[in-house]
């Protein structure tokens, strides 16, 4: 009495006059009784909103009640459940119910919430490239090479599992690395920082432990 998925047409279950079939003019199009064109096609016309309710009914139990304090409360689900993971699914009349498109898998979290250093950032975000949205600081990670969705997904938690323990590594030439061959500026480790700190303390009998707590600094 329930289906669980697309099967061939059956006139019995399906409460609706369909008709299909090209005919010469002036005769009916066949009806869905006995109909050769209705039964080629794998369909979803059996699930009208009575079956849909049976089997909602009977997957309830298997379900988790979805946490009331974060059904309207963003920030607490973003906070909880940082990954989001989209994919899409089709419904069509073809001969193969298997969509190609239904195996695009994209990753999307924010930098933040993968908590990393100073080190880790600088070179989570070389990793990454144009993945990296500034304005949203969100990372997105679009798979589509395996030829399922599910190696799609597995490859892409791959992908961001090692971008994050490859960004955590310190390799021994890192520590090589001189301001030249910085990309960005960094004021911490830049020789202005020392230039300014002498001028500063140029003939003062108590130098400035930090510079950086100047009102003209910073």
């Amino acid at each position: 009495s329930v289906w669980p998925g697309p099967r061939t047409f059956q006139p019995h279950t399906v409460p609706l006059p369909v008709r299909q079939g090209a005919v010469k003019r002036g005769e009916a199009i066949p009806d869905k009784y006995a109909n050769a064109e209705l039964m080629k096609i794998p369909n979803f016309l059996h699930l009208t909103p009575p079956v849909v309710q049976r089997q909602c009914a009977a997957l309830k139990k298997f379900c988790t009640k979805f946490p009331e304090n974060l059904a309207n409360n963003e920030s607490l689900i973003s906070q909880n459940f940082p990954l989001q993971v989209v994919y899409s699914d089709y419904c069509y009349s073809s001969p193969s119910i298997r969509e190609p498109l239904s195996r695009i898998v994209t990753f999307r979290i924010k930098l933040e919430d993968l908590h990393l250093d100073e080190h880790a950032r600088d070179k989570f975000l070389r990793l990454v490239d144009d993945k990296y949205n500034s304005d949203t600081d969100f990372v997105t990670i679009a798979v589509d090479r395996c030829p399922t969705r599910r190696q799609n997904m597995e490859y892409a938690l791959y992908l961001l599992t090692a971008l994050v323990y490859e960004s955590k590594k310190l390799e021994n030439w890192e520590s090589l690395k001189v301001e030249s061959d910085m990309q960005y500026y960094d004021w911490n480790q830049n020789s202005a920082k020392d230039a300014v700190s002498n001028i500063l303390n140029w003939n003062r009998t108590e130098p400035l432990d930090n510079v950086d707590d100047l009102d003209s600094v910073k």
